[in-house]
C-alpha cells in the first residue's frame, strides 16, 4: 500500500506568463483554423494583451498534467491498493514537529509514499525521515515532478539531500530544447514590456496551454468542416477527435491516447550517495529508466539500487516510527 502526502495545486500558475502563451495560440487559432474564441479580458502589471480563449481548453491543459497521476491511482485501485490520501497545507510544515506527525501517520499505512508537493516541503520531509533513521531501505519515497519543477537540479539544493531512499520522476522536457527557445521568444516578442517590468518567463506550463487551445481550435474546425454544427448533440463526436492521434505542439509532437489525454515522456532517476568524505552524506541523482507516453514504453537503462534488499522482511506491528 502507498501513501500520498499532496499538497493540492501547489503550483503557482503565473497568470501573466500563461496568459501571454494563450494569446499567441489565439492569434494562430484564428489565422490557421479560422477559430475565433470569445474575448477574454486580461490585465496584468506591465502587460499588455488582448487574449482570447476558452474554458475547455484550460481544462484540457490541467487534465493532461495531472493524467499520470490519476492512472496511477486506478491502477492501485483496479489491484486493490487503495491509496492513503494525505492532505498537506506547505503553511503548515514550517518545523519539525508537523513533519514528525506526517511521518508517524504515514508509517501507519504504508511502506510506500508518494509526494506531490513542493520541492522546499519535501527538503523539510527528507531531512527529517533521515533524521529519524528511516532512509535506509524499509521505506521508499517517490517525488512525481509533473510541474517540472527540477527538483533534482543542483541549483535546488538536492544533492545536499543525506536521503538516498528517493526516486523522482520527471518529464522529459529541457528549456535548452532549440523548439522552446524558439517558442519562448515568440512569446516575448508577442508583448509590450515597460523598462522597469522583468520579461516574461516562459515555462513548460506556458506550452501546454498554448498547445491546448491550438488543439481544441483543430478539432473545432475539423467538426465544423465535417458539416457538424456545435451543439450537445456533437460533443462526443467532437471530443473522439482528441483520441489515438498526434497533433503538432510548439515543441514537439504531441500523442493523445485513447481517453483524450496528452501521454507524455518521462525520466526516472534515483538518488545514490554521491561524494567522499565529509561529503559521503550527499546525493546524486542517477537515470535508471525512461518512459515514453506515446508507445506506451518502459524503458530500463540501469538496475534499481534498493537499500536494505538484502533484508526486506519486516512485521506489519512494527511498521509505527518511533523517535531514537
Amino acid at each position: 500500500m502507498g501513501v500520498v502526502l499532496s499538497e493540492g495545486t501547489f503550483f503557482r500558475f503565473d497568470s501573466r506568463n500563461l496568459v501571454t502563451a494563450m494569446d499567441l495560440a489565439v492569434q494562430k487559432a484564428f489565422t490557421v483554423y479560422n477559430i475565433e474564441f470569445e474575448p477574454f479580458f486580461c490585465l496584468s502589471r506591465g502587460t499588455e494583451c488582448s487574449t482570447s480563449f476558452a474554458l475547455p481548453s484550460v481544462v484540457t491543459a490541467l487534465n493532461a498534467s495531472v493524467n499520470f497521476i490519476v492512472a496511477l491511482m486506478e491502477y492501485m485501485r483496479k489491484n486493490r491498493q487503495s491509496p492513503y490520501d494525505y492532505p498537506v497545507k506547505g503553511s503548515e510544515v514550517t518545523g519539525f514537529k508537523k513533519a514528525d506527525a506526517i511521518h508517524d501517520d504515514a508509517s501507519l499505512e504504508a511502506r510506500v509514499i508518494l509526494f506531490l508537493i513542493s520541492p522546499k516541503i519535501i527538503r523539510q520531509l527528507l531531512i527529517q525521515a533521515q533524521w529519524r533513521g528511516i532512509c535506509n531501505g524499509d521505506y521508499a519515497f517517490f517525488l512525481v515532478d509533473i510541474f517540472k519543477t527540477d527538483f533534482i537540479s543542483p541549483q535546488n539544493g538536492a544533492t545536499d539531500l543525506p536521503c538516498h531512499a528517493l526516486f523522482v520522476l520527471s518529464l522529459s522536457f529541457s528549456e535548452k530544447d532549440a523548439a522552446f527557445k524558439a517558442f519562448a521568444q515568440q512569446v516575448r516578442g508577442n508583448v509590450r514590456l515597460p523598462a522597469d517590468v522583468p520579461p516574461i518567463d516562459v515555462t513548460y506550463y506556458s506550452t501546454t496551454f498554448h498547445d491546448a487551445l491550438l488543439i481544441y481550435a483543430a478539432v473545432l474546425n475539423e467538426t465544423i468542416a465535417d458539416g457538424r454544427d456545435m451543439t450537445k448533440d456533437n460533443v462526443k463526436y467532437l471530443a473522439d477527435k482528441f483520441k489515438n492521434r498526434t497533433f503538432k505542439g510548439c515543441i514537439g509532437p504531441l500523442y493523445m491516447d485513447g481517453n483524450g489525454n496528452h501521454a507524455a515522456d518521462f525520466k526516472f532517476y534515483q538518488a545514490v550517495r554521491g561524494g567522499t568524505g565529509a561529503n559521503a552524506t550527499r546525493s546524486d541523482f542517477s537515470r535508471v529508466a525512461q518512459y515514453m507516453g506515446s508507445r506506451g514504453v518502459y524503458k530500463p537503462i540501469q538496475p534499481i539500487q534498493w537499500l536494505g534488499a538484502d533484508n526486506t522482511g519486516y512485521k506489519q506491528a512494527s511498521l509505527r516510527l518511533r523517535r531514537k
